[in-house]
């Protein structure tokens, strides 16, 4: 007695069925590419927070707009990532609390500039606040990532 085959929805079910009774596993190789294609288009999907600045739009619409220091955080973490955040700093100079400490590297100016004016045009705010936003995002990123760190240790 013989088994029917199986057939999978897409390019592949228009192949003719294979000769032997077994049922066909689908062909691994489709998948991956097929996750591939749609990963790509959805990465061309871009929002230009400012001439120097892009991030994707899927990430963009996860952004919290309630609050401005908020939305703020929200886009440096999409611009530049937590680990750049927690070794990096908005100034580049040294703090006057910590004399003893070396500087950080300054975050990229020209990113930072895109994210104040984005946020100070949207929320009608003054760019002060937004920097203070920026030098506490960076201090609590460095903060969790000691913590992460130590948790590991």
């Amino acid at each position: 007695m013989t088994e029917p085959v199986q057939t999978l929805p897409g390019p592949t079910s228009d192949l003719p069925a294979p000769e032997s009774s077994a049922v066909v596993p689908a062909p691994s190789s489709l998948l991956p590419l097929r996750l591939k294609e749609t990963r790509s288009i959805d990465d061309c999907k871009k929002v230009r927070i400012g001439p120097n600045t892009s991030i994707g739009a899927e990430q963009f619409g996860h952004m919290k707009w309630t609050d401005a220091k908020k939305a703020a955080k929200d886009l440096l973490v999409a611009v530049f990532g937590r680990a750049t955040l927690a070794t990096h700093c908005y100034t580049g100079k040294r703090s006057n609390a910590f004399k003893d400490k070396e500087a950080k590297p300054q975050l990229e100016a020209q990113k930072v500039s895109d994210i104040i004016s984005y946020i100070k045009n949207k929320f009608n705010i003054e760019a002060s606040i937004i920097k203070k936003a920026i030098s506490q995002k960076c201090a609590d990123e460095c903060k969790m990532s000691k913590r992460r760190h130590n948790d590991y240790v």
